[in-house]
């Protein structure tokens, strides 16, 4: 029911009322009591629906304007975020590419492994080995026992 309509229907009934001429009765004093609450109920619902309606349009502004916040705050870094995250939001970790100095194969290890003097277990050949400052990388980026660590 609108607000039009309702105020509509209360003038209706005040006016039924007045017509039926039982102001002077308890009956006729009871109703207008009735009719005088119902008319202050649709003035009050009116109030209310506007001030309803200006909310809605106030908050569909904000939204939209914090739309284009977000946008220009977080512009690109969504991207660059993905590659460094999975999806439960963990940072993923990050692999380097290392050659095995008795097998020659290339294994991967997690990047904080590797450099840190810690010693890796190759995968293939069951070989033990340390990756540490005398590793260098090589032109695909893999790194490599330098040629003074290999000659000794």
């Amino acid at each position: 029911m609108e607000k039009k309509d309702l105020q509509a229907k209360v003038a209706f009934l005040k006016g039924l009322a007045e017509g039926m001429e039982i102001e002077d009765s308890k009956q006729g004093r009871l109703l207008r009591g009735i009719l005088d609450a119902l008319e202050d109920f649709a003035s009050r619902i009116n109030e209310l629906d506007q001030a309803h309606r200006e909310l809605e349009e106030y908050i569909e502004e904000m939204d939209e304007d914090l739309s284009a916040l977000e946008d220009n705050i977080y512009d690109g870094e969504d991207e660059d975020e993905d590659e460094d995250e999975d999806e439960d939001g963990d940072e993923e970790k990050q692999f380097v590419g290392v050659k095995c100095p008795h097998c020659h194969q290339t294994v991967y290890f997690e990047e904080e492994l590797v450099g840190e003097g810690e010693e890796v277990t190759c995968p293939n050949c069951g070989v033990e080995f340390v990756v540490d400052e005398n590793w260098d990388y090589d032109e695909e980026g893999t790194l490599v026992r330098s040629k003074k660590e290999q000659d000794q």
